[in-house]
């Protein structure tokens, strides 16, 4: 039991000093009001319950929505290092065409790239 359920209900004496101090007075006479009404005992245990459920539902919301955003990173990530790897190696074969003597024209229609990008070649 609570030190303050058995203030409340006269099980203990107050201490000495807690008499004498007057915002704890006012705050055990203020506890003994509202523990004496089992309604509003209710109404308060409904609005801590309340509370917690709505900080639990931000808590879910905020997991899932990191757990999303982290997927979305993953997938763009893939699907950024796919790009760069098929750019890296259309240039690989650019430079090898070029070495076997390759015209700048069929390279540039068989691998797709850019003049800039084949020019950067050379």
């Amino acid at each position: 039991m609570k030190l303050g359920d058995l203030l409340a209900k006269k099980e203990i004496e107050e201490p000495e000093g807690i008499i004498k101090e007057e915002e704890i007075q006012m705050a055990i006479n203020y506890y003994r009001e509202y523990t004496a009404d089992d309604k509003l005992i209710d109404m308060i245990e409904a609005r801590k319950k309340a509370e917690h459920d709505r900080l639990a539902r931000n808590h879910f919301e905020i997991q899932q929505a990191k757990a999303e955003a982290l997927a979305a990173g993953k997938a763009e990530g893939l699907i950024k290092g796919k790009s760069e790897g098929k750019t890296e190696s259309k240039l690989e074969i650019a430079k090898n065409m070029l070495k076997l003597g390759a015209e700048k024209d069929f390279i540039l229609k068989v691998t797709g790239i850019s003049v800039e990008d084949l020019n950067k070649i050379n």
